[in-house]
């Protein structure tokens, strides 16, 4: 009996996260779906491929190879919603100010 609780492995120190990862790609209009859902980054990020975590209540992207957070937007639970953050594309706004007036894409803002 002592000897097969030897064997055992110890518990880990720390507690596992409920973190759900994924990998993705940013789209040409600054996009990252998640699930069912669409998540704004900053415009100047092109596309390149990220690393998206879905926590709970938050969904965090993340550059592939930048320890830093690119975006951080509360979770929706809308069918096929589009999570945007009006920040993420002020330099767009910059360049050219009407884009969004012409934009198929109007809905409202949700902002963290």
């Amino acid at each position: 009996m002592t000897s097969d609780r030897a064997a055992l492995i110890p518990f880990p120190v720390t507690s596992y996260g409920a973190i759900h990862k994924q990998s993705g790609r940013v789209s040409s209009q600054a996009l990252v779906r998640y699930r069912t859902y669409d998540y704004s980054v900053p415009t100047q990020y092109g596309h390149p491929a990220v690393l998206v975590e879905g926590i709970i209540d938050w969904v965090d992207i993340y550059l592939v190879g930048k320890p830093e957070r690119t975006a951080h937007h509360r979770c929706s639970h809308a069918k096929a919603d589009l999570v945007i953050h009006p920040l993420h594309y002020l330099a767009l706004l910059e360049k050219r100010p009407r884009a969004f007036e012409s934009s198929q894409r109007r809905q409202p803002w949700y902002m963290n």
